[in-house]
């Protein structure tokens, strides 16, 4: 099972249309981006950006990210820490 901390700080990444949501995984620092698409999909509220949406959601993505890295169908971007 692999070590999964996220790190508090998400931001809106425009040039890719998603929260950026940074973690280390096993001692690696790591990117995952959530589409502004999956939050409207899953999320749905067209008056909030979706910086807000991600933040009051924040837990159950987070749940999402680690269940995906866990079973190995999700990949973060590794970045230098």
């Amino acid at each position: 099972m692999k070590s999964i901390r996220f790190l508090r700080e998400a931001e809106l990444d425009t040039s890719h249309a998603a929260v950026c949501l940074r973690a280390v995984v096993d001692g690696q620092r790591m990117v995952f981006w959530v589409s502004v698409d999956f939050l409207d999909q899953h999320y749905h509220t067209p008056s909030d950006w979706p910086d807000v949406v991600f933040d009051r959601n924040r837990r159950d993505i987070e749940d999402f990210v680690t269940r995906g890295v866990q079973n190995g169908t999700l990949v973060g971007r590794s970045v230098a820490i």
